[in-house]
């Protein structure tokens, strides 16, 4: 594999061996991951682009399967990761990467300072240092107001939630008139749109 950059119309080439996905840093620098040693079997680090080539930024880290296919950085400059089998984070001044048995990917932070995660039908939230798994929901959203919204199906039970700062609310979805749910977002308003089925089909 390898890296490429548009300059003045031209590409050049920036690096041949094993490079992840490129994603732009909190500055605006393009970041990527690499091994540590060009030929090296397992031993990656993240690597900024100097505007010539890419220069190591980052504790080194293990890939069991050579790969990382998500990269995002959170508000706090900290680099979260998902590889193969786990999500790993990167705080900026630390010697290692703190380790989390799961892939889920993080979505965003809420104005409680709690991370939220998802995945294909599950999500995550971490509370300072607690983890908190929540299985058969759909990914979360943040509205302007600091609630978070999720629908889930869990205990047979096609439900809408909704969480504040200390409180968790459980809404059936029937209560919007539909019969089932299956989709749910938040538009550039604020605005929660729910997408079901109906009594008519």
């Amino acid at each position: 594999q390898a890296t490429f950059i548009l300059q003045n119309d031209v590409w050049s080439q920036l690096w041949t061996s094993k490079t992840h996905q490129v994603f732009r840093d909190h500055d605006g620098s393009v970041l990527s991951v690499a091994p540590v040693e060009h030929w090296a079997d397992h031993d990656f680090a993240f690597h900024r682009f100097d505007g010539t080539q890419y220069v190591r930024v980052s504790a080194a880290f293990w890939l069991s399967k050579n790969w990382s296919y998500w990269q995002a950085v959170s508000p706090d400059g900290s680099v979260w990761m998902a590889t193969y089998d786990r999500l790993m984070r990167w705080a900026r001044d630390a010697d290692e990467w703190e380790s989390y048995d799961t892939n889920l990917r993080p979505q965003f932070e809420d104005k409680e300072g709690r991370i939220w995660f998802s995945g294909e039908g599950n999500a995550a939230v971490l509370d300072d240092e607690d983890w908190f798994q929540l299985d058969l929901v759909s990914w979360p959203f943040l509205t302007d107001d600091g609630r978070v919204w999720f629908h889930s199906s869990m205990d047979a039970e096609d439900s809408i939630t909704v969480v504040t700062k200390d409180r968790v609310e459980k809404k059936s979805v029937e209560t919007t008139g539909l019969v089932s749910s299956n989709m749910m977002t938040v538009d550039g308003l604020s605005h929660v749109w729910i997408a079901g089925t109906d009594e008519s089909g």
